[in-house]
Order: C-alpha cells, then sequence, then structure tokens
C-alpha cells in the first residue's frame, strides 16, 4: 500500500489517497484516471477493499495510454544542477591540486 497525491493535494489534504502498488504507478502515468481514484478512496475510508482485482486492472490499463512524461517531472531541472554540483566540484579539486604543486 502506498499513498498517491492526487491533484491539489496540497490545498487540500483530504486529498491523499491510498493505492497499491500497481493503482499508484498506474494513478501516475495517467492509466487511472482522478475519478477511479476517487472511487477508491471513498471505498477505503468506508472501510472496504480495493474495488478491483489484477486480471481487470490490465484489461483496463491495456486499452489507454500512459504518459510517461508525467514520470519526468523536473527530470532536467534534478540533472542541470547535478551537472552544475559536479562541475564545481571538479574545479574545486583542481584548484586545490594546484595549490599543493605551488607550495
Amino acid at each position: 500500500m502506498e499513498i498517491a497525491h492526487v491533484p491539489n493535494w496540497r490545498t487540500n489534504p483530504d486529498k491523499y489517497v491510498p493505492l497499491c502498488l500497481l493503482c499508484h504507478r498506474a494513478y501516475d502515468v495517467g492509466l487511472m484516471t482522478e475519478d477511479e481514484v476517487e472511487v477508491v478512496r471513498d471505498g477505503w475510508l468506508a472501510g472496504a477493499s480495493p474495488p478491483h482485482d489484477a486480471a481487470e486492472l490490465w484489461a483496463l490499463w491495456a486499452a489507454r495510454e500512459p504518459e510517461w512524461s508525467k514520470l519526468q517531472q523536473g527530470a532536467g531541472r534534478k540533472a542541470g544542477l547535478t551537472r552544475r554540483r559536479k562541475a564545481a566540484a571538479r574545479r574545486a579539486a583542481a584548484t586545490r591540486a594546484s595549490r599543493l604543486i605551488m607550495d
């Protein structure tokens, strides 16, 4: 069981939804709609088990196209930051090495 953050979760903390691993990933890539997540949430609040089985999920998701770009949110910014930090570390190491040689 994992906790999914549906849109506007920052403004509405009730938008945290417990989902199984498959449903969480499906929601993250757009294979599961927010309405379907709400049904799961309402059932969970009522004490029901997840309203699906694996075979039904695979059949449903096979008919939809995933949006893989949703998994890459912020990845470019993070990669750029990593490159800048590594470059700064290399420059600092080179500066230290050159100062040791000069002494």
